[in-house]
């Protein structure tokens, strides 16, 4: 779990420098903006199927920015399409979070900001070409990472170990996926003791 505690440790590092990062990741990331899209909800999955398998059906573009600010989502793509920067509103204009996106050859990094300047929690992306193979998240409380496989070209099953900083062991479960064709059907959390839930949709 060394992978893990790396991103543990660069995590608290970046909090420790959250309001001066800020700054200099919005205004790098407004340069380097060369459009921008506004959803009501999750118009992209920044990762496989991120907004599903927290129960969301993806959202709608709109042309404007909204009077009623609550679940917008606004994207601002880099040259290559890529999203750069994520703006996640809530009820007030006011509360916005932000998402900042670091791409290398073989990784993402997406790296978190709160409403009030601060890093609430980072996540590192391993890729094979255009596949994710894992995910390493840390933030405030806890960390996980996440292990994908895949049937084909699709992802068929996650295995998530998390646990919050204070429990000794991590626990475990698997994210599973169903199609119908390849179009999603559902996804079930399946855990050791046999329980399942139902997540998507």
């Amino acid at each position: 779990m060394n992978e893990v505690q790396g991103v543990i440790d660069r995590f608290f590092d970046l909090q420790s420098k959250s309001k001066m990062l800020f700054a200099d990741f919005l205004e790098s990331a407004k340069k380097a903006a060369a459009r921008r899209r506004i959803g009501r909800g999750v118009l992209y999955n920044m990762r496989p199927y991120q907004a599903q398998r927290s129960g969301f059906k993806l959202g709608k573009e709109i042309r404007a920015f909204p009077k009623n600010t609550r679940d917008i989502h606004v994207y601002y793509l880099g040259r290559n399409d890529k999203a750069i920067l994520v703006e996640v509103y809530g009820q007030s204009g006011d509360v916005v979070n932000r998402e900042f996106y670091f791409y290398n050859k073989n990784s993402m990094e997406s790296i978190c900001f709160d409403s009030s300047e601060r890093v609430r929690n980072i996540t590192l992306s391993y890729l094979d070409g255009e596949k994710f193979t894992r995910d390493v998240n840390a933030g405030k409380y806890g960390a996980s990472i996440r292990a994908y496989k895949y049937n084909g070209g699709l992802v068929s099953m996650i295995s998530v170990c998390q646990k919050e900083y204070e429990q000794g062991e991590m626990s475990t479960f698997q994210e599973l996926f169903y199609y119908s064709g390849e179009e999603l059907d559902r996804i079930i959390n399946s855990f050791p003791n046999g329980f399942q839930q139902q997540v998507f949709p």
